[in-house]
């Protein structure tokens, strides 16, 4: 590692630090910053571009390669977006793969449509439109499916949590320990298979998050949709023990439900998307 890289880990932990001192401040719950072990370690980042790394074109290519002080070239895939100037990497381990977010200084502009939107999130269905046409008296409403990629996903991840819960309780017999106990090999293949099913469902979730959002943003002039809470949306129903909620079960399965729809992170990504097109 380089002194690049050192030094990129500082500065996340005085963010941490001054996050931590502000949620103090202002009578929140700090959180103070937990120790990160070498297995939860995110990993490492680079803060200045054609220093110890380097973001290179290919011959031919439609894709960019990396090249790192120490560790060579790298070839990946596509391409940004809008062209720019490479400023920061950071390189880091998710679902038991390796990743590389690359920050570019430019301009984003996004295409454009005409006319007025107003849209609506639900479970049922994910999203309903009304489109009006500049000369049209009535809008044209569409629909979009709900693709539930979780409730797809739910059996094969509570089969595979179940197989985690029973060996773990077998090494706890065991070793005779709840807390510091070690795991085993097959334990922890069971750990990065779970890690990466549950990263599987989050990828083709924001790849259609992404992709709903931009084609929303490339036909309309003007976005309209209702202002939602999704973390008081979702809130669990269960009560205290002096006042327990009423069907519990039910709310939890539409939490679930409300969580996987994502409605929180696909109006960011309209909001942000909106913004480099310049529509309202």
């Amino acid at each position: 590692m380089n002194a690049q890289s050192a030094q990129v880990t500082l500065k996340r932990l005085d963010l941490a630090f001054q996050a931590f001192f502000r949620r103090v401040r202002q009578g929140e719950n700090p959180g103070f910053p937990r120790f990160k072990q070498a297995g939860r370690f995110s990993g490492f980042g680079f803060k200045q571009h054609e220093g110890d790394w380097r973001l290179l074109a290919r011959e031919r290519s439609a894709h960019l390669k990396l090249r790192f002080s120490g560790i060579g070239e790298i070839p990946i895939r596509g391409k940004a977006r809008t062209p720019g100037e490479p400023r920061t990497c950071e390189i880091f381990l998710s679902g038991g793969r390796w990743h590389a977010s690359v920050t570019m200084r430019c301009r984003p502009a996004r295409e454009h449509g005409c006319g007025a939107e107003a849209f609506d999130l639900g479970t049922e269905r994910f999203l309903t439109s009304a489109r009006l046409e500049p000369g049209k008296s009535e809008p044209d409403v569409s629909e979009v499916a709900n693709p539930r990629h979780l409730r797809k996903a739910l059996k094969k991840l509570r089969k595979l949590g179940r197989t985690i819960s029973r060996k773990m309780e077998a090494a706890i017999r065991k070793q005779g320990k709840r807390k510091g106990f070690r795991i085993s090999k097959r334990l922890r293949k069971q750990y990065e298979l779970l890690a990466r099913m549950h990263t599987k469902v989050a990828n083709v979730r924001k790849d259609f998050l992404h992709k709903q959002s931009a084609a929303m943003v490339r036909r309309s002039g003007l976005l309209i949709t209702e202002e939602l809470e999704p973390k008081r949306m979702t809130a669990s129903a269960r009560g205290s023990r002096k006042k327990p909620g009423k069907r519990v079960r039910q709310k939890a399965g539409l939490n679930r439900e409300m969580l996987d729809a994502s409605f929180g992170a696909f109006g960011a990504m309209v909001g942000y998307k909106a913004e480099e097109a310049g529509i309202g």
